[in-house]
């Protein structure tokens, strides 16, 4: 409990409020990697070092939202964690997209949405 607790009180610290985009955020992350493990494995590209650059990739995303999170409070101003959430979000969501894709099921993605997809890239 004692670890569980400090480790909650340094994630408030440094992300600020574990509120809702910061949990779908998380959400997001799992997903993405575990949905990019499974496409890896299904088309024979799985790799360990790859599985491991990806984690560190999503630790980094943490790192930028505290980053931001930083300079709000210095700043006193509240849009910067905000906007690098949605910015990893949408980014993570269209991730889970091309995973889904590259595991052979993109016919289970609507139209709409990889229309949307390849506009943004």
């Amino acid at each position: 409990m004692t670890v569980s607790s400090a480790v909650m009180g340094w994630s408030s610290f440094a992300i600020g409020e574990i509120d809702l985009s910061v949990k779908w955020l998380f959400v997001f992350v799992v997903i993405d990697y575990a949905t990019g493990m499974l496409a890896a494995s299904k088309t024979g590209q799985w790799s360990s070092r790859q599985g491991f650059a990806g984690i560190l990739k999503k630790v980094s995303i943490f790192v930028i939202v505290c980053i931001c999170h930083g300079v709000d409070v210095i700043c006193q101003v509240d849009f910067l964690r905000s906007s690098a959430i949605i910015a990893y979000a949408l980014n993570e969501v269209g991730s889970v997209f091309e995973n889904i894709e590259r595991m052979g099921y993109g016919h289970l993605i609507p139209t709409f949405v990889q229309k949307s997809i390849k506009l943004i890239q």
